[in-house]
């Protein structure tokens, strides 16, 4: 991850590489440079089966998508409120509100992410402090290369079809992912707009969640599972 301060007038920016789970580093780091605007978009994407997961996994993917967020952020808010106010930008995931298969341990620290910035943003605000989210879809980045490769090697036999579905499904649909620029000037946006929206979305899928939200849970479980080979045997 990178954090950084933007100084008015100069031509440069000082930019630190910071490992977010790295707890006494990441302070160090946010003492140093006093952010006026932190952007959390650091993480990696645990797929494949629920049940391939081991426990060790699934604690650096909380702790990597959830824990340290909260941490730069808080430590952050500390700097801001002396100086008045500042921003926090969480990059979360559609999955947090529309969960598909094989992404069931990233949608859950995704969707503990969006539950924690949504309390931060009320509990922050007082202080100047904004708390923005941004929903991110798929977005065409070198973390889709391995992806597909990631779900197929699981070893749960339950769900090898399906896997092999997911991973074809993946391919098919990449050509439609969004440009990272894309991605770029809407995190951008969530950082710098002078009145900024609680939710930014962009990418492929981005409103995935929003109808996910009025489409009756049976139908799109339904759906779902004829997409992605997990019909009832």
């Amino acid at each position: 991850a990178t954090v950084h301060r933007a100084n008015p007038g100069a031509d440069r920016l000082d930019v630190k590489l910071l490992d977010v789970t790295d707890a006494e580093r990441g302070a160090r780091v946010i003492d140093e440079v006093r952010p006026d605007v932190v952007v959390n978009s650091a993480g990696d994407a645990l797929l494949g089966a629920v049940a391939d997961a081991d426990e060790d996994a699934v604690r650096a993917q909380f702790d990597t998508l959830v824990l340290a967020p909260v941490r730069l952020a808080l430590a952050a808010a500390e700097h801001q409120r002396e100086a008045g106010g500042g921003r926090i930008v969480n990059v979360s995931s559609t999955t947090a509100d529309a969960a598909l298969p094989f992404t069931g341990w990233y949608a859950a620290a995704k969707a503990a992410l969006d539950s924690v910035t949504d309390a931060l943003r009320l509990e922050l605000g007082a202080d100047g402090i904004e708390v923005v989210r941004v929903d991110a879809g798929a977005v065409s980045t070198p973390a889709w290369d391995g992806a597909g490769d990631e779900v197929e090697s699981g070893t749960d036999p339950h769900t090898r079809d399906a896997r092999r579905r997911w991973s074809a499904l993946t391919r098919l649909a990449r050509p439609a992912f969004a440009d990272p620029a894309e991605a770029g000037d809407v995190v951008a946006a969530a950082s710098l707009d002078t009145h900024p929206r609680s939710i930014y979305r962009v990418g492929f899928g981005a409103h995935l969640g929003l109808l996910s939200a009025v489409t009756p849970d049976p139908i799109e479980e339904a759906v779902t599972r004829v997409l992605f080979a997990l019909r009832r045997r």
